[in-house]
């Protein structure tokens, strides 16, 4: 009869029981695929400048947390601004506002937006209704960005 192995409290090789090589590994991976992104945003400027605060959306939409979307792609944002010769502010602006806007839409906000409400256990409602104003509110965040994009590219300078 084997005893079951004893697992240490803490172990500096592991974080959450995956070795410390595998989370550097997907960290890289991460960073890689938003380098093949940023490549094709700089070949279809136009477009990029149309979803950069889509980015930021989807990405408070998935996680949560505006903060770690905008470290995530925060300074993913200012390189391809510096490569498409796009004010420097404008980019980072459109990332830190696109996912402020999406923060109505994540579940966890939903969750404790209702926690106290009449709404318990119909988060997928609000969620719905949220959904709508926040696509009018970053279909107007886009038309500034056109804006400070094509008329007034000085007044985002540093």
């Amino acid at each position: 009869m084997r005893l079951p192995t004893v697992v240490p409290a803490f172990d500096r090789n592991t974080i959450r029981g995956e070795p410390v090589g595998n989370v550097t590994s997907r960290i890289r991976m991460v960073r890689n695929v938003s380098a093949v992104a940023g490549n094709d945003s700089c070949r279809y400027p136009v477009v990029f400048a149309n979803r950069a605060d889509a980015v930021p959306w989807i990405g408070v939409a998935l996680s949560g947390s505006n903060t770690s979307t905008n470290a995530l792609f925060g300074g993913f944002q200012y390189s391809i601004g510096g490569l498409l010769h796009m004010p420097p502010l404008l980019l980072p602006s459109l990332n830190s506002v696109g996912a402020e806007i999406g923060k109505p839409i994540a579940p966890q906000t939903a969750s404790v937006g209702v926690a106290t409400s009449k709404f318990v256990r119909r988060e997928g409602q609000v969620i719905r209704h949220n959904l709508a104003w926040t696509l009018v509110l970053l279909a107007y965040l886009l038309l500034i960005a056109l804006f400070y994009r094509g008329v007034l590219p000085a007044a985002m300078q540093p």
